[in-house]
């Protein structure tokens, strides 16, 4: 069973898919826009995140208000990554060189500190969520999925079980549980060697 990352527009999703899949993990970027024309959004993107989840290391997913409340009415645990408001020059720059539509660079231009603010009120009891303040920071290069990537593709099965605290106390907890499954995981096969 894999996790889900939600991701802000230009949090480096893409980017990520095609770097942490060169290391080996399975990753799926599930776009959004692929199911928005169906009237079932985004109950039609909710049950592909759910299809494909146990497919996956890792599924990327949007970010946008309706998919994070869907995902948390069903209980569904979830990572969110988004920047801090200070970073709103530098994310409208990276929109101008990634071409993104000129309504939607509008939009974030003018809506950026208001979209984060009401991210940072949000009670979501399955999210989790990781605010990246810190110029340059993308998911490609976040501590925390790399260390959950480190896990599933360097430690020999091994060296999963017999380690007790190879995660770190600033890894998020969800990360965390996942070692915790493999490490029984491979307790089980060993027994059936």
């Amino acid at each position: 069973m894999g996790i889900i990352v939600s991701g802000f527009d230009g949090i480096g999703k893409t980017y990520a898919t095609q770097l942490f899949r060169n290391k080996g993990v399975k990753v799926l970027d599930l776009v959004s826009e692929d199911f928005k024309s169906s009237e079932n959004f985004p109950e039609n993107y909710i049950s592909k995140i759910k299809e494909n989840t146990p497919k996956y290391d890792i599924v990327f997913i949007s970010s946008e208000e309706d998919v994070r409340w869907a995902l948390n009415a069903e209980g569904i645990d979830f990572d969110f990554f988004y920047p801090s408001i200070e970073r709103k020059k530098e994310f409208l720059e990276n929109y101008v060189i990634s071409k993104k539509n000129k309504e939607t660079i509008k939009y974030l231009d003018n809506n950026f500190k208001e979209i984060i603010n009401k991210i940072d009120e949000e009670e979501l009891t399955h999210c989790y969520k990781h605010k990246l303040n810190e110029k340059g920071e993308y998911l490609g290069n976040n501590n925390e999925l790399l260390e959950y990537i480190f896990q599933i593709t360097v430690n020999s099965p091994k060296d999963i079980k017999n380690s007790e605290n190879n995660t770190g106390s600033e890894i998020n907890p969800r990360f965390k549980h996942l070692v915790s499954q493999l490490k029984a995981i491979v307790s089980e096969l060993e027994k059936l060697v």
